[in-house]
């Protein structure tokens, strides 16, 4: 008896192993005609000259996965990986054939990786507090991708980045859910907020001891970009007098700085309406020199816009923003002003949340969903933690400042050593 039961479970494996490769076979098929119906190909020639034919992406081998199974292709001589992404990320008739999620990945020298995902990614992933353990200094979670694995941006190794994306997409979303673990993870880190759509962005942000200034107008954005410039100027100043390369050599000699968060949005309110706008035009010019100069230094630059155009973000900060987190976008155009190349115009329509992250890599990710009523319990204690020291501050007739002090107009500070800045 047990005999026939062990027969019978080595026969439904074999029957579940054919059909599994049966279904591999049937997806390699589809994938190969995608590639020729698409165009996804090569002329290619030999020494002479002449033609070899139309060479496509040739299929040699898949791995299963948890999540899914991954399909290897070795790319012909002369088609590169970007054609694939482009094609295959930009439309979705791979997608619809196989009614899954798809991604490619590049591989080692010719390979691409073509992932297929057994299940969709979900619509909504809610934030789980037990990240914030995972959560180390600078490195926070950005997104949930289509394996399920969680992927975190590292301020100190990526330090600029542009959020972008239209109402309602999430933008709003990342910002507060960034803020929000870099408060809780770090000491180092404090906070410089301009706020302007109408101060309420940050709102539930600025009571927090972390935030040493906030910006609500083109003056008030002039004016404490304009010390934030000197404060950047006194620490390049000091750096180089000690002989540190960056602020991790600093930190690593005892040095106290602290790492400032710079978060701009809206983009749009502070671009130049004209050559003659004196305030806009010197917030931009602050702007770029603080994308240009101050990686190293210990300032990371979040700049924010609904509708991205080359008028809004300017060069230097995108040049320099080398981590990009884009949620859907009207236009392709669009898109490529802040990815550099379409994808974001192509995002799933009214699902908030999915964005495109690119760094040195592209990904389609799932941004978690905070709560604001789970974000106000987490900086709950860090509020209470300030209102104690302002009224122990207004007994001693020693209130500290959360702003930064508008400096005289054409003022520069002279080099000083500061080392809380």
């Amino acid at each position: 008896m047990l005999e026939f039961a062990a027969f019978g479970l080595v026969a439904s494996g074999i029957l579940y192993l054919k059909s599994q490769k049966g279904m591999q076979k049937e997806i390699v098929d589809l994938i190969d005609r995608y590639f020729r119906n698409a165009g996804i190909g090569i002329n290619e020639r030999d020494r002479e000259g002449q033609s070899l034919g139309i060479q496509f992406p040739k299929y040699i081998g898949s791995k299963s996965h948890d999540w899914g199974t991954t399909y290897t292709y070795r790319l012909p001589i002369g088609l590169v990986y970007r054609h694939i992404t482009e094609k295959v990320q930009m439309d979705d008739a791979l997608e619809s054939a196989l009614n899954k999620d798809v991604e490619v990945e590049k591989g080692t020298l010719n390979h691409i990786h073509i992932h297929i995902y057994r299940e969709r990614m979900p619509e909504i992933v809610d934030y789980d507090l037990s990240w914030l353990d995972l959560c180390k200094g600078y490195s926070v979670v950005i997104g949930v991708d289509g394996k399920g694995q969680l992927i975190f941006h590292d301020f100190n190794k990526v330090p600029h980045m542009i959020i972008a994306g239209m109402t309602r997409y999430g933008k709003s979303v990342a910002m507060k859910l960034l803020i929000t673990q870099l408060s809780l993870s770090s000491q180092k880190a404090q906070f410089h907020l301009f706020d302007l759509k109408g101060g309420l962005a940050f709102n539930r942000f600025k009571k927090l001891p972390q935030v040493k200034s906030v910006s609500r107008s083109d003056e008030e954005s002039l004016s404490n970009l304009k010390n934030l410039r000197n404060e950047i100027l006194k620490r390049m100043k000091y750096f180089e007098e000690k002989g540190y390369e960056d602020i991790q050599e600093a930190w690593a000699a005892g040095e106290k700085f602290k790492r400032n968060i710079i978060i701009i949005d809206e983009a749009s309110v502070l671009a130049p309406r004209s050559k003659s706008d004196q305030v806009r035009n010197a917030c931009r010019d602050i702007l770029e020199f603080i994308a240009q100069v101050t990686a190293g230094l210990g300032y990371n630059l979040i700049t924010c816009s609904q509708y991205p155009t080359g008028d809004i973000l300017p060069r230097q900060v995108k040049q320099n923003s080398d981590a990009r987190v884009s949620f859907r976008l009207p236009t392709s155009t669009a898109s490529g002003v802040v990815l550099d190349e379409g994808g974001a115009e192509e995002l799933p329509f009214r699902q908030s949340g999915r964005a495109i992250y690119k760094t040195d890599e592209k990904r389609i990710i799932q941004v978690p969903y905070m709560s604001n009523e789970i974000i106000d319990k987490l900086i709950g204690p860090l509020k209470e933690e300030k209102q104690h020291a302002d009224k122990q501050g207004e007994e001693t007739g020693e209130r500290r400042s959360d702003s930064v002090q508008p400096e005289k107009a054409g003022f520069i500070v002279p080099f000083t050593v500061t080392k809380d800045s």
